[in-house]
């Protein structure tokens, strides 16, 4: 069972698509019997070589942050002494950790950041560097965020984490906004 990180999503696993850790492999019999599973590695396709001659049902959960080019499920025939190889393909789909700058416009901050192919933005905020960061009002779909006001927000800190259907990114790097 090779399971392939897909870095151009065609489903094909091409020269230089390397393994892919961390996806569940699970395999049944026809019954629906689970008969082997495993975790995929980076080093070699998974191999399960004491399956008796029949059909299975072979099936990929995704490694967080992934998701397939390639089926889910696959019908495997494994016959006396022969193999049945396997092939899933998975793409990145979790977006990146924004960049997060700030300007100051009179008696307001905008915060602005990088597009990173995202669905919605969470702004988080701290009165501390080291305190606990709080959702800083509701997502927004922009690359900006305005009206933050100066007196009540001067030395605070705060950071912008990017979603999409996938999941959360990584996380901006931090700002602190001065006057």
């Amino acid at each position: 069972m090779t399971v392939f990180d897909d870095a151009n999503a065609n489903g094909i696993q091409d020269a230089g698509e390397s393994l892919l850790a961390n996806a569940q492999i699970t395999v049944k019999d026809a019954g629906g019997a689970v008969v082997a599973s495993g975790t995929s590695n980076t080093t070699v396709p998974l191999n399960f070589p004491n399956l008796a001659p029949g059909t299975y049902t072979v099936t990929e959960a995704n490694p967080y942050g992934y998701s397939s080019t390639t089926s889910d499920v696959v019908t495997a025939n494994v016959t006396a002494g022969g193999s049945a190889p396997v092939l899933f393909g998975d793409v990145v789909c979790l977006p990146g950790a924004p960049e997060l700058s700030y300007d100051r416009h009179g008696n307001e901050f905008t915060l602005n950041w990088t597009d990173v192919f995202a669905t919605s933005y969470q702004i988080y905020e701290s009165p501390t560097l080291t305190g606990t960061f709080q959702p800083f009002g509701s997502p927004v779909s922009g690359l900006s965020y305005s009206g933050i006001d100066v007196q009540t927000y001067q030395d605070h800190y705060f950071l912008v984490i990017a979603a999409n259907n996938c999941g959360q990114g990584q996380p901006s790097n931090i700002v602190q906004l001065q006057k």
